[in-house]
């Protein structure tokens, strides 16, 4: 997946890849709608993935 090469651009894990992001991070950026852009779409298509783990 391309999307889990991205880097996080802010917070807490800025500039760690989304991949190692805890996946209760993105989700909560996520539902509560605090991304947008391409950042809300790499998290998207992720998110089923992460829930997995």
């Amino acid at each position: 997946m391309e999307q889990q090469n991205m880097i996080m651009p802010f917070g807490k894990y800025k500039g760690v890849k989304l991949e190692d992001v805890p996946r209760g991070y993105l989700t909560y950026l996520y539902d509560h709608r605090m991304i947008n852009g391409k950042l809300k779409d790499a998290v998207a298509d992720i998110i089923p993935y992460l829930r997995k783990k």
